[in-house]
């Protein structure tokens, strides 16, 4: 006697269980009955699991979350006259349960959409995007439809270390599992527009100073209302409620405007901020502590602005 994982394999001994064949727990499985004979009947009875149909042949079966499964046929000619039944045991292996959520930024094309793994029992994990993109080996990946259209995301789990699925195009890179897999498959809607963005009216190629005067727009041509918002400190100066307003920035940072649009951008987003690289006094210093370690080393760093020195 030998044993495979929960199952029993090999000469039967004692009273213990024989298992015909094994299985994984939650799969889906095809049984065929050969010779498949024209005029006969085929009845299924099937415990531990769920068949597609109680009769014909073959069967497709989807597996419970219990430890074993029996599968029962009784084979009849047409006229009744032969009759045969054949039963089978079915260890079911333990076995992940694939799912995950996702939420998206935006749902056009271009919009970040986040990927979180919610499976449960499984030790190896990998992602197929459904536009020609995978992932390996990660939880909670993130991704960029460059494209409308409607997209089928799988993810594959396994109780296995090996990850089962390829992360790159199928045929390349597969690695063998020896564990159990599941996956489970949500569709992702991604639809054609434009989000909602401010630009400079003008071309900037520079950082801005603290009193400059600069114009900005929103890209999406709409009717109002249109809300124009800027950080403490700066002030605008015309345009509020239009598609483009005039600021003079002031000298506290960080210097950001913001606009909502709530006829504008949908379903792609109907607000924006832009950060503006304004020079002002006392950017603060990143990071901000001032308790270091003696012989640590430490790196600082103030946002990177076109066009400045840095001494």
């Amino acid at each position: 006697m030998y044993q495979e994982g929960p199952c029993l394999q090999g000469p039967i001994g004692g009273n213990e269980e024989h298992f015909t064949a094994s299985m994984c727990k939650y799969s889906t499985n095809t049984f065929l009955v050969v010779p498949n004979l024209p005029g006969y009947t085929y009845a299924w009875v099937i415990t531990g699991g769920t068949p597609t149909s109680a009769t014909g042949n073959p069967v497709t079966i989807t597996w419970g979350g219990g430890g074993t499964g029996t599968i029962m046929v009784t084979i009849t000619s047409a006229d009744g006259s032969c009759k045969k039944t054949i039963k089978e045991t079915i260890c079911l292996r333990d076995a992940p349960v694939a799912a995950f959520t996702f939420t998206q930024s935006s749902p056009c094309a271009g919009g970040l959409v986040s990927f979180s793994n919610t499976s449960t029992g499984a030790a190896g994990v990998s992602w197929d995007f459904g536009d020609g993109n995978f992932a390996g080996n990660v939880n909670n990946p993130t991704h960029v439809y460059a494209a409308p259209g409607v997209y089928n995301v799988t993810i594959y789990v396994t109780n296995d270390t090996a990850d089962c699925r390829p992360s790159t195009p199928p045929g390349q890179g597969q690695k063998p599992c020896c564990g159990c897999t599941s996956s489970f498959t949500l569709q992702v809607t991604v639809v054609a527009g434009s989000p909602l963005l401010i630009v400079p009216k003008e071309c900037i190629n520079q950082c801005l100073c603290a009193g400059d005067t600069a114009e900005y727009c929103i890209t999406v041509p709409c009717a109002g209302p249109i809300t124009w918002t800027v950080s403490p400190g700066s002030t605008i100066i015309s345009g509020q409620g239009t598609q483009c307003v005039k600021i003079v920035w002031g000298n506290t940072y960080p210097t950001t405007i913001s606009v909502g649009a709530p006829n504008c951008g949908k379903p792609c987003g109907n607000t924006a901020t832009l950060s503006v690289p304004v020079l002002v006094n006392n950017i603060p210093i990143m990071p901000p502590n001032n308790l270091v370690c003696q012989f640590s080393t430490q790196t600082y760093s103030l946002p990177a602005m076109p066009g400045v020195f840095y001494n």
